[in-house]
């Protein structure tokens, strides 16, 4: 009990007694780890067929926020996780679906870059919430000692939806049905299992003993406004800056300036705030007094650019170097995200049993540096197996 921080105390005492508690049935589980594939598919599909994009819509120098602006709306995750402690959760869930419905929508019908990018904001806004609800969905109705065996299927959806993404979205890159049915079939998969949605998922609220007044306030507004100001500013700056804005314009030292000066009012609200309380802020201060989270966080920071990166660029680099087509461009990604999926199964089967999680991050930052090393000296005339 003396290791409990305040928000741990918080957020135990908004759940409803672990005997009272829903039980959780094998058709709410599956559906939970179904609802993560359309998502999942999503970024990986849209990996495979960037090139064809590009060539339908043009537009080169927008090229890099096709997958950044995914991302970009993904950023809003840590509201949705604070939305699901509060509200809800069936509501905002199916909320979710909905979003990314009409983000990938969007998507399939662009008819210019800019266009598809909105749709890939949206479809990001959506998707973080969907795969946040599912997360809170285990986390409210199991114990701790079940909780991992529902988290594995969730990884097995993840893992089968990394591998057949890229060569699902090259199918339809490749084929008469255009790359825009890489993101109409998320339409389909959604418009099939909403009725299992709405009808099997149990409704959950972690906070019924607050209006919606209540709920309202506990809700932070500001942070979450700072936060996403920050996050906006930062991406426009890594993926604007030496492209659209030159290094030394105002535009490009703009961007840089609003990111630091959020970041520092994102990291000063949760430490003091006027209008929440401490366990409903957007980062409770017990983070920043945690040297394991805040470790956790930059990993999370460079292992997810240092993927990213090598998901969207492959592909690329193999349709601008080699010529080839969606459906090659997808296969040639498949030993990376095979071994990616591959070795995140196995770390997740094998820590739990050694009790120690730092030879993983070591073991995994010198790979990683190994063959980010490899890939830079790779180029057009490279040889297959150095590439």
């Amino acid at each position: 009990m003396g290791d409990t921080t305040p928000s741990e105390k918080g957020a135990a005492s908004s759940l409803p007694p672990l005997e009272d508690r829903l039980e959780m049935d094998h058709q709410s589980t599956e559906l939970l780890s179904v609802d993560t594939s359309p998502r999942q598919l999503h970024g990986w599909k849209v990996a495979a067929i960037q090139s064809s994009i590009l060539a339908s819509l043009g537009r080169v120098n927008l090229f890099s926020w096709i997958g950044v602006s995914f991302s970009l709306g993904s950023t809003a995750i840590l509201a949705w996780s604070k939305a699901y402690g509060v509200f809800n959760i069936k509501w905002l869930f199916l909320a979710h679906i909905v979003m990314f419905e009409v983000g990938s929508a969007i998507c399939g019908a662009a008819p210019t870059m800019p266009a598809l990018i909105i749709g890939r904001v949206v479809a990001g806004f959506g998707g973080s919430g969907m795969y946040s609800g599912s997360l809170t969905y285990i986390a409210a109705l199991t114990s701790i000692h079940e909780r991992p065996l529902y988290t594995a299927g969730i990884a097995v959806i993840w893992g089968l939806g990394s591998v057949l993404g890229p060569v699902v979205g090259a199918g339809f890159a490749s084929s008469s049905a255009t790359w825009r049915w890489g993101f109409y079939i998320n339409i389909v998969v959604g418009a099939v299992f909403s009725p299992a949605y709405f009808f099997l998922l149990p409704q959950v609220c972690l906070r019924t003993d607050k209006t919606i007044y209540q709920k309202l306030r506990m809700v932070d507004w500001v942070g979450i406004t700072i936060f996403a100001g920050g996050a906006v500013s930062f991406i426009m700056a890594i993926t604007s800056n030496g492209g659209t804005y030159a290094w030394g314009s105002g535009s490009a030292i703009t961007l840089w300036v609003v990111s630091g000066v959020c970041l520092a009012a994102t990291v000063f609200l949760s430490y003091w705030h006027p209008l929440v309380a401490g366990e409903d802020r957007l980062i409770p201060v017990h983070f920043f007094r945690r040297p394991v989270l805040l470790n956790l966080a930059v990993q999370m920071f460079l292992v997810s650019g240092v993927m990213l990166g090598f998901v969207y660029y492959i592909p690329v680099f193999f349709a601008f170097t080699r010529g080839d087509d969606a459906m090659q461009a997808g296969v040639r990604l498949l030993p990376f995200v095979c071994l990616m999926v591959f070795s995140a199964i196995l770390s997740g089967a094998l820590m739990p049993k050694t009790g120690h999680y730092m030879p993983w991050y070591i073991a995994g930052s010198l790979l990683v540096t190994l063959g980010s090393g490899l890939m830079r000296a790779s180029d057009s005339s490279s040889h297959h197996v150095s590439e």
